[in-house]
């Protein structure tokens, strides 16, 4: 059994698959050779880095793993990490998008 977990924000997306609660592989959009201002949250580099992570998991395993995967964040690397493994048994998707929230309204200040 297969666990991904993906980590996606605004600037970045980081991939980690683990087997049997071991590390095996770990990358990120921004190791693709696309250059330029936005290189790590362009859609090719994504579209890059989930192929690479498939191709990987594809040579580490023979057959068909099932893959249990963890979202995390509000970029939109997931999706296009997502359709790179739709050859594979998807058993499970977890996903845990936080919202960004400073808190409830203090107090008004009282004058003097």
């Amino acid at each position: 059994m297969f666990s991904i977990y993906i980590n996606s924000s605004f600037n970045n997306t980081h991939l980690s698959i683990y087997y049997n609660k071991r590390i095996v592989f770990k990358a990120s959009s921004g190791m693709s050779s696309i250059r330029g201002s936005f290189k790590k949250n362009s859609n090719m580099s994504l579209i890059m880095l989930g192929v690479h992570a498939a191709n990987f998991l594809e040579s580490f395993f023979n057959g068909k793993p099932r893959i249990i995967f963890y979202f995390s964040g509000l970029g939109k690397g997931k999706f296009y990490i997502l359709k790179a493994f739709q050859k594979f048994q998807i058993e499970h998707c977890y996903f845990s998008a936080s919202v960004p929230f400073n808190g409830c309204r203090q107090k008004k200040k009282r004058r003097l």
